[in-house]
């Protein structure tokens, strides 16, 4: 049942969430809008941070040698094992929208996907620290596995014998588990608070836009927290403890979840959305939506194909091929990810205070947006050209065409990701506002998923020339949609 409270003269009830009984006491809603955005984000910001942790370092984590603790695979493998991996991650969110409108309700979706996520990692913690711990004989799995000249992870402990060769196995599961526990508990969890940002009582679609850029900023405190933090404990500690913080992440997130859940979650998911009051297939007059949203996932599939590049294949490239050492300190490959959300944060407030006054952009359509981002990256990704021809002709690349690459990529995130997110929930019939978050984020996931595929492409190949037809590709998506604005506003993009 709703909270029903007795308002002050200075006070008005106001309906904030989808039951017409679900009201608060407040003085403006503008105002209780960009409360709920900050407080909301408070749970996103640990989320992420656990989140951001194994996204990270899991392909480092993947291609590390055995003998250090990692799995031991090729850059390749890892790179395409990367790309399932975010697939599942966003794709899930498609099915743990469907359920959460129309099975067990928003509430309930957001307590089991944390649930799930708290296991996932605690899950690869266990993977990563089974290979250390000291068996029967003397000696550790790692030992055992580096000797045979193995791998880990693959299910097949050809040469092992006994306590190894179930160690062994038992890692394996806890990996692969632990994977899947976190794809589970991502899709059950990750569209919920999406939604609840985008059913506050915004006065306006800018307004709406600005919460989600607001959003997107906690997001990526986050996320430099994860790799200063968790490539720190990588480092320092070793992989289990990187891993082990991220459970520790998601289980301060459930601690601040239930803190605010009376004001700010409970009364837009209390009935499960909307769809619970309108259970009917899509009509003729929610076609205009479908076609919308399809041409939006069409575009934020194009825009993560590319700008993915800067985790999966700059990640094992800064490792590989760029001079980190500095006066005797050599930079974890992880830190290099942090000028992604330190460029964020850097330029949100300016970008927000720029948009209050009205300045260039303020009024731009989603479309727009998404094109200014994919000019931006193909300015990004020249640095990366640069970089791999000095690879080719001198050794180790300069770490500064690598931060030019990522802070102009990061800068190009905050284009497009808020203005998905903010155009998602404004298309979108309240019913099926969960599973358009969900639907956006497998669009994400399937260009997640063909990043890793192309990385891996041209770790394999010529790095200078796949990065140069990147370069062309974005710049030439983004004048066409440039061009071809005026067709998409004719769907309110």
């Amino acid at each position: 049942m709703a909270h029903r409270e007795k308002c002050g003269p200075s006070r008005r009830r106001l309906r904030i969430g989808p039951d017409p009984a679900g009201v608060r006491c407040v003085s403006d809603a503008a105002t209780f809008a960009r409360t709920a955005v900050v407080r909301l984000s408070a749970i996103e910001f640990w989320e992420r941070y656990s989140y951001y942790t194994t996204f990270t370092l899991l392909a480092l984590f993947a291609s590390a040698p055995v003998a250090s603790g990692g799995l031991g695979w090729s850059a390749p493998q890892s790179l395409r094992f990367f790309g399932v991996y975010l697939l599942a991650v966003q794709v899930t969110p498609i099915v743990g929208g469907w359920a959460a409108d129309r099975v067990i309700g928003m509430g309930r979706s957001l307590r089991l996907g944390a649930a799930a996520l708290v296991a996932g990692h605690s899950l690869l913690a266990v993977a990563a620290t089974l290979p250390w711990l000291v068996l029967g004989d003397g000696f550790r799995l790692l030992d055992h596995v580096a000797g045979a000249g193995l791998t880990m992870a693959t299910f097949d402990p050809a040469g092992l014998k006994g306590a190894a060769a179930t160690r062994y196995l038992l890692l394996s599961m806890c990996f692969y588990l632990g994977v899947a526990a976190i794809a589970l508990g991502n899709g059950l969890f990750k569209p919920i608070l999406t939604v609840i940002v985008g059913r506050l009582p915004h006065p306006d679609a800018a307004a709406r836009t600005a919460a989600f850029t607001t959003f997107f900023l906690y997001i990526n405190i986050g996320g430099l927290l994860s790799v200063l933090l968790g490539g720190w404990l990588a480092q320092n500690y070793g992989w289990a403890w990187a891993f082990a913080g991220s459970a520790m992440g998601m289980a301060i997130a459930i601690v601040t979840a239930l803190a605010l859940n009376d004001r700010y979650i409970s009364p837009f998911t209390e009935r499960g959305g909307m769809a619970h009051d309108d259970t009917r297939d899509p009509s003729a007059d929610d076609k205009p939506f479908v076609i919308s949203v399809a041409l939006l996932l069409a575009l934020l599939v194009l825009c993560s194909t590319f700008s993915f590049q800067s985790y999966g294949f700059v990640s094992l490239f800064t490792a590989r091929f760029v001079a980190r050492d500095v006066s005797g300190f050599v930079i974890p490959p992880a830190w290099f990810t942090a000028l992604n959300p330190i460029t964020i944060m850097i330029l949100t407030p300016l970008l927000l205070r720029w948009w209050k006054r009205g300045g260039p952009g303020s009024s731009w359509s989603t479309v727009q947006h998404i094109a200014a981002a994919l000019l931006l990256m193909a300015i990004g990704f020249l640095p990366l050209v640069a970089a791999a021809r000095t690879t080719a002709e001198k050794g180790l690349a300069s770490p500064l065409w690598v931060a030019a690459s990522i802070m102009a990529i990061a800068a190009s995130e905050l284009l497009y990701s808020p203005a998905g997110m903010a155009a998602s929930t404004r298309l979108a019939p309240a019913r099926y506002a969960t599973l358009a978050i969900g639907s956006q984020g497998a669009a994400i996931g399937l260009g997640a998923w063909l990043s890793g595929q192309l990385g891996a492409v041209a770790f394999e190949g010529d790095k200078a020339s796949v990065m140069g037809m990147i370069a062309l590709a974005t710049s030439l998506a983004g004048g066409a949609l440039l061009l071809g604005r005026r067709m998409f506003a004719r769907f309110d993009l």
